[in-house]
C-alpha cells in the first residue's frame, strides 16, 4: 500500500487505546513500518511547531507498506469500528478509504 507523509501520521489515530497481546503487538508492528525516518525528516523539511506538523510536499514521496493479513485485518477493523461510532473526520477520510478498498 503506498502511504503519504499524511497518511502515515494519520494511521496512529486508528490504533486502538488497549487490547490483547495480539493486537497491541499488531498495532507497534504497524507503527514500526510507518513510521517516519530521521532522514525523512531532513528530506522532507518536515517541522512541528505550536500549529502541527508540516513538511515540504514538493520533496516528500510515497512509501510502499507491506502489510500482513493480521495487520490489514487490524486496521480494516479499526476503520470499521470508527466509522460505525461515526469518527471518521476529514483528516482521516483518505486513510480509512484506502484501507478499506486495500486487499492483499
Amino acid at each position: 500500500m503506498k502511504l503519504t507523509v499524511a497518511e502515515r501520521l494519520c494511521i496512529s489515530e486508528l490504533f486502538p487505546a488497549e487490547g490483547n497481546i495480539i493486537s497491541m503487538t499488531l498495532t507497534k508492528d504497524i507503527s514500526e513500518k510507518v513510521s517516519i525516518t530521521q532522514e525523512e525528516i531532513k528530506d522532507f523539511e518536515i517541522i512541528s511547531d505550536e500549529t502541527g506538523i508540516r513538511w515540504n510536499a514538493k520533496k516528500q514521496r510515497d512509501i510502499d507498506v507491506e502489510f500482513t493479513e493480521l495487520e490489514l485485518n487490524l486496521l480494516k477493523d479499526q476503520v470499521k469500528k470508527f466509522d460505525e461510532e461515526k469518527k471518521i473526520s476529514a483528516r482521516l477520510l483518505n486513510i480509512c478509504l484506502k484501507i478499506q478498498r486495500y486487499s492483499i
